[in-house]
């Protein structure tokens, strides 16, 4: 699909950015350097007159390091917070995956 060449570009370039925003992203049993795209934030919504807090993030992490594609409810950690892929699941771009995650 893709050169050898352009892969080792994009994976340089992925490399660069972990830099600035990165954090362990443990899930399906393997645990691999996802790049933050959104921090964790909590958002709030109203159920049945009750107000609840979710937390929600987005990350990106490599195909060729996570090469089965996790389905939503899927458990991952991010880090020291324990998640679910969310119901929205995952984005696929040409060589990597970009996954929300929700508090379970």
């Amino acid at each position: 699909m893709f050169s050898p060449a352009v892969e080792k570009a994009y994976k340089a370039q992925f490399t660069f950015a972990l830099r600035n925003g990165s954090a362990r992203l443990s899930i399906n049993g393997k645990t691999v350097d996802a790049l933050v795209v959104e921090p964790p934030i909590t958002e709030s919504e109203t159920r049945r007159g009750r107000q609840r807090g979710t937390k929600r993030a987005i990350v990106g992490a490599l195909k060729s390091d996570l090469p089965t594609l996790p389905s939503p409810g899927t458990r991952a950690k991010l880090d020291a917070w324990t998640c679910v892929v969310a119901e929205e699941g995952i984005e696929e771009e040409p060589l990597t995956w970009r996954i929300t995650l929700r508090s379970p």
